[in-house]
C-alpha cells in the first residue's frame, strides 16, 4: 500500500478523478479515499446555521459538542451567574431556529433522528439486562412515557381589605368589567391574623 497524500487526494479529485481511481492510483480501498475527502473537504455550515448571530452560532457548536445547555450558554454569552446561563440556555433550546442547526449538524455528522432510533433499538436489544434496562429508560424519556411532574401553583394570601383595595384599584384603571373577570377565579379568602 502506498502512502497516501492529503494535498494528491484534493488535487486529483479537482481535476475529475473518481474515488475508485484515486484509490487505485494509491493501492487503497475506494472506501479509504471516501473517507479522506470527506474529513479533507472544507466543511460548510448549513443554511439554517448562517441565520443565526454569532453567539447563537457559538451555542449550536457547543451543544453539538456535547456541552449541557448552561455550559453553552456560559461560552457563548456573557452571564454572569449559573442561573442566568439555565434560563439563557433553556430560553435558546426553544428557539427553531437554533432547533433546526443543531439537527443540521448533527445530520451532516449522520446522527439522524433514525440514526440514533436504531441505535438506542440496539440497547433495548442488547443482551446484558442493565444495559438493555438503560436502553428502555432512554427509549422512555425520548417518547415522553412518564408523567411529568406537576409543580403545585404557589399560594398567595391576601387579606380581604387588601383584596378590595386591588379591586378598586383595578376598576379605576382597567373598568369593572375586566376586574370581575380578573377576579372571577378567586374563592373567598379566610383573614390572615398578623
Amino acid at each position: 500500500m502506498r502512502r497516501t497524500d492529503d494535498h494528491l487526494i484534493l488535487k486529483m479529485k479537482g481535476e475529475g478523478k473518481t474515488g475508485r481511481e484515486i484509490a487505485d492510483y494509491f493501492g487503497v480501498s475506494p472506501a479509504y479515499i471516501c473517507k479522506r475527502l470527506k474529513v479533507l473537504r472544507p466543511v460548510e455550515a448549513p443554511e439554517s446555521f448562517n441565520v443565526l448571530t454569532d453567539k447563537q452560532k457559538k451555542f449550536v457548536l457547543a451543544k453539538v459538542e456535547g456541552e449541557t445547555n448552561v455550559e453553552a450558554a456560559m461560552a457563548a454569552f456573557d452571564v454572569t451567574s449559573r442561573d442566568s446561563a439555565k434560563a439563557l440556555g433553556h430560553n435558546l433550546m426553544r428557539d427553531p431556529d437554533i432547533g433546526k442547526a443543531i439537527q443540521d449538524i448533527m445530520a451532516e455528522e449522520g446522527l439522524t433522528r433514525r440514526h440514533v432510533v436504531r441505535r438506542l433499538k440496539d440497547l433495548v436489544d442488547h443482551p446484558d439486562g442493565h444495559i438493555a434496562a438503560k436502553g428502555i429508560d432512554m427509549s422512555a424519556k425520548m417518547m415522553d412515557v412518564y408523567p411529568r411532574e406537576e409543580k403545585p401553583a404557589p399560594q398567595v394570601f391576601i387579606k380581604g381589605d387588601k383584596l378590595k383595595l386591588i379591586f378598586e384599584t383595578l376598576v379605576e384603571v382597567g373598568g369593572k368589567e375586566e376586574a370581575k373577570k380578573l377576579f372571577a377565579h378567586l374563592t373567598e379568602i379566610p383573614e390572615a391574623n398578623d
